[in-house]
């Protein structure tokens, strides 16, 4: 492995952080930080794969692979562009975002062989130029995600799956900011492909 600095941060078992103190590290990242890839995969990077987009990699040889990842808001042109063969009636009500907001990059490696994963910030990378809650209503992250779908599949209203993610997220897991303005329109998106997905695996298994 290639050598680290001395200044990574190490978490001990004993002092494992909330899912929310998790978030802000991986945020803005302040020190390099290792972890397992399993722990990294399973309970860190679900907490901010809304943050985070994959801008390029390089797989070596001996198996171990570095990621480069930018800041969502770091996009190379204006959302939401109109097509003008959509009559009006059809056209989703959107809203535009400028280009290039953000300009914070993480890179992430993963040594194979000892199955750990470092993560530190990119080379003069700036602070990102928002906060983690305007990062929130741009995306859910997929562990918010993932607490919609497991509501979904019980066929709960969009209402009471709403509540009982908040409830959840807040309570147990540390994460009241990141579901304050969970809304029933994207848990009822959400839940149609759940149902849809649902009817289609049964589908398959009748036929």
């Amino acid at each position: 492995m290639t050598p680290f600095a001395s200044n990574i941060i190490n978490i001990p078992v004993s002092e494992a952080p909330t899912p929310n103190q998790k978030r802000n590290l991986l945020f803005n990242v302040e020190q390099p930080l290792e972890l397992s890839i399993e722990e990294f995969d399973k309970e860190w990077w679900p907490l901010v794969s809304n943050i985070w987009t994959n801008f390029s990699h390089k797989n070596n040889v001996n198996g171990n692979l570095w990621e480069v990842f930018i800041c969502r808001f770091n996009k190379p042109k204006k959302s939401s562009t109109r097509k003008e063969e959509i009559s009006q009636e059809k056209r989703r009500v959107t809203k535009i975002r400028s280009a290039n907001l953000c300009f914070a990059k993480i890179k992430v490696y993963r040594y194979a062989s000892e199955q750990k994963v470092l993560i530190e910030r990119f080379k003069d990378s700036p602070d990102h130029s928002h906060t983690l809650e305007e990062s929130e209503k741009l995306k859910r992250s997929q562990t918010v995600q993932n607490l919609v779908m497991q509501e979904a599949i019980k066929n709960y209203r969009p209402p009471e799956i709403v509540n009982a993610v908040k409830e959840y997220a807040t309570e147990k897991l540390d994460l009241g900011e990141s579901v304050k303005e969970l809304r029933r329109k994207e848990v009822t998106n959400i839940k149609y492909k759940v149902r849809g997905l649902l009817m289609h695996i049964l589908l398959v298994i009748l036929i």
